[in-house]
């Protein structure tokens, strides 16, 4: 988690849906899509 804090990783959708998971929010909120 400290390597994604610090911005030393890249994402994939699988990192990111783990977080919106963990965090109970839904996966277009953590990565902001314009719509």
């Amino acid at each position: 988690m400290s390597r994604i804090e610090t911005g030393k990783v890249n994402f994939t959708i699988r990192t990111l849906y783990k977080i919106s998971i963990a965090l109970n929010v839904k996966l277009k909120d953590i990565i902001d899509i314009d719509e």
